[in-house]
């Protein structure tokens, strides 16, 4: 329990300086004309022909981020391969694009060119990235029915931190520019999908379907190089996905979806409730009949061939699929001074208990001593391999590694002085009191130039789930400029 207030005292000091008290700073100010966006666009002419263009919107920026890791030595459980680095650079051109072909038909496209370069990549160069994030057309027919076809990032759920009901999300983020969940989810890998959507006064109805694509490897469509769009990881199984809303109360519209994968079923539901002007409550849950995090990290690599098929699992796991839940519920709220706060409680019933992280520490131990031996060696390595598996399939997946957790995230835009937005982020291992923490600062020196400092720290002992990763945190330092 004591390790618990510290994490919650410690990750509050980092985050204080976003709720320094501020009503005399704005006392006097009236900010209701900085609310409207600058990219606020005009209405196409209303005498615009329907056989050509009516419109278009396209926004494209350079994204500039140079990283320096801070290491952390002498890890309870070793990484079995490890490249190192202790600095990185990524150089990004982001577009995106939305145009209207006639009056019911439109085509968007998002697109993201990197140019990655890493402290062992100095002598031979950087690395070239594309990624084709979205790519489909969008059609509407008698004002209330709609078809998307193509490459769609298809996003669901009402938290921040942790999205149960976001049943897209795995596999879709191709490159971790940072971890605030908020960019994850606009900057990943869409799935190649049909959506059908029908609005209503009394409510939305949405379904999907999202096929499996070939698996053979190196092809164009799933090729992990530099322009391949890495299809067998957002279409790996035949998926379909059935939504609906309903508008039939006041300020509560519920959310029910239903999601089949392969031979999986999932149940979820969104409850959002608003609390007078400034304060929302909500609930975002799933549940299905499946094994833990372990369990299923294995099996999946096992069919993948990262680890052999007679391998012998390291850990006693829970193998069986029975039906384990997910949940986050929380509240946000909103300040007069353009500031607002999440907080969450996360669930994920198929993470890890401290009995868990007690055996994967113990085992980790066990292997770090057999590579002291070069006959066990390569024993060690397998073992290790098998338990940072798990580590990186709960970061891909992007669920929650352990089983309970807190999450707060507040976004202070013109902090203290104008043109500084500040934001903070933090999760808490509730068993442990070890932290992930995020403070943030961006600086927007002109409309189209803004510059950003970001921290990112993992705090806590050694036996701890975000004390035993490497690295101990990192700076980042970046400049965007919008065209």
């Amino acid at each position: 329990m004591i390790r618990v207030w510290y994490g919650f005292l410690t990750a509050a000091f980092l985050l204080s300086i976003l709720f320094i008290p501020s009503s005399a700073l704005y006392a006097q100010q009236d900010d209701d004309l900085d609310l409207i966006p600058d990219n606020v666009l005009s209405q196409p002419p209303e005498e615009a022909s329907e056989a050509l263009p009516e419109t278009y919107r396209f926004k494209i920026y350079l994204d500039e981020a140079a990283t320096a890791n801070i290491r952390r030595k002498n890890l309870v459980v070793p990484v079995p391969s490890s490249d190192d680095s202790d600095w990185n650079n990524r150089l990004s051109l982001d577009a995106k694009t939305e145009i209207d072909l006639f009056s019911n038909l439109s085509f968007i496209m998002a697109d993201r060119l990197h140019y990655l370069l890493e402290e062992n990549q100095e002598e031979s160069g950087g690395r070239v990235q594309n990624d084709l994030k979205e790519l489909y057309v969008t059609a509407n027919s008698y004002q209330f029915l709609y078809l998307d076809i193509g490459r769609v990032n298809f996003k669901n759920g009402v938290a921040v931190g942790f999205n149960p009901t976001d049943y897209f999300k795995k596999n879709a983020v191709s490159y971790r520019i940072s971890e605030d969940p908020n960019l994850l989810r606009e900057n990943r890998l869409g799935v190649v999908m049909a959506r059908a959507q029908g609005i209503w006064e009394k409510g939305t109805v949405t379904l999907a379907f999202a096929p499996e694509m070939n698996q053979d490897q190196d092809r164009w469509w799933t090729d992990d190089g530099s322009y391949g769009l890495r299809l067998d990881k957002t279409n790996r199984s035949n998926r379909t996905l059935s939504k609906i809303t309903l508008n039939a109360f006041p300020d509560f519209n519920p959310e029910f979806l239903y999601f089949y994968d392969s031979d999986r079923s999932y149940f979820g539901t969104n409850l959002t409730k608003g609390i007078g002007d400034s304060a929302i409550v909500y609930l975002e849950w799933s549940g299905s009949s499946r094994p833990d995090i372990f369990a299923q990290s294995l099996t999946e690599a096992q069919e993948s061939g990262i680890i052999p098929f007679n391998s012998l699992w390291v850990m006693d796991s829970g193998r069986e699929s029975h039906f384990r839940n997910q949940l986050a519920i929380g509240f946000s709220y909103t300040e007069k001074v353009n500031r607002t706060t999440f907080v969450e409680y996360h669930f994920n019933e198929a993470g890890f208990s401290q009995e868990d992280w007690d055996n994967w520490f113990r085992t980790g131990k066990e292997a770090g001593t057999l590579l002291q031996n070069p006959a066990t060696e390569a024993l060690g390595l397998g073992m290790l391999g098998q338990l940072w598996t798990t580590r990186k399939w709960s970061q891909e997946a992007q669920e929650p590694l352990s089983r309970h957790s807190i999450f707060i995230r507040t976004f202070w835009e013109d902090a203290i002085i104008h043109s500084l937005d500040l934001t903070g982020i933090t999760r808490i291992n509730l068993s442990d009191g070890s932290f992930f923490a995020q403070p943030m600062a961006e600086y927007h020196i002109k409309k189209n130039l803004t510059l950003s400092l970001c921290v990112n720290l993992f705090m806590g002992s050694d036996e701890t789930e975000y004390g035993s990763v490497d690295p101990l945190g990192d700076v980042k330092a970046g400049a965007t400029y919008y065209f």
